[in-house]
């Protein structure tokens, strides 16, 4: 997990270096958007807008730095519901030869992985799983990454989901998790039909739980 200090000098750096590629690739984007093959991708979309919103360019790019930065090695990184973007990012930076990018629900597996294609990356895989009870192994996995995810599982599902991370990681392998950091504690809920993990979360009288 990310620890509470302030970054140094050179974490900044690599930081700088990661925003900088991810909005690089907005570029690619667009140049894919111009196929009418892509017509209706949603990812690529809203990536050709913006690769990279307001809500994650500092979280997004310290949590790679962080992967970056622990030198791990392997053979499979298991990413948990972060923004679709850091799979293509880790699969071009890293040596894994697999990487897993999973979510509670198939919104986002076909785009990803015309996207994939395009880009000749043959070594991302998308499918759904359920961070609370992940279809894997026990020590699956090099490395983890979920970013700004599990707060917004109901119940106990954040421990649970933490639980699954330690159980699929290999013995010395290294999981970045980030989650909202407040003085207090809030919980909110949203109206229904917002979400797309709707279908997949408590349900109270129309109020659907969002973190």
């Amino acid at each position: 997990m990310l620890s509470a200090t302030v970054p140094n000098n050179e974490t900044r750096k690599r930081i700088r270096r990661i925003q900088n590629d991810l909005l690089g690739m907005q570029t690619t984007f667009l140049r894919l958007l111009s196929d009418s093959s892509f017509t209706g991708n949603q990812l690529l979309q809203e990536w050709s807008v913006q690769c990279l919103n307001y809500w994650r360019c500092i979280e997004l790019p310290l949590c790679l730095s962080a992967l970056a930065e622990s030198d791990v090695t392997g053979s499979s990184l298991l990413d948990i519901g972060s923004p679709k973007l850091a799979p293509l990012w880790i699969a071009n930076n890293f040596n894994f030869s697999q990487v897993l990018a999973t979510d509670i629900s198939d919104y986002f597996v076909r785009d990803l992985d015309q996207i994939c294609r395009a880009l000749r990356i043959e070594h991302v895989d998308s499918t759904v799983a359920d961070a609370v009870k992940l279809p894997y192994p026990d020590k699956s996995f090099s490395a983890v990454l979920s970013v700004s995810v599990i707060e917004h599982i109901a119940g106990s599902g954040d421990v649970c989901a933490i639980k699954e991370i330690a159980r699929t990681l290999c013995a010395g392998g290294i999981a970045v998790v980030s989650v909202p950091f407040w003085r207090c504690s809030l919980e909110e809920s949203t109206g229904s039909g917002e979400l797309y993990w709707e279908n997949h979360t408590e349900n109270s009288n129309g109020r659907v739980f969002y973190q």
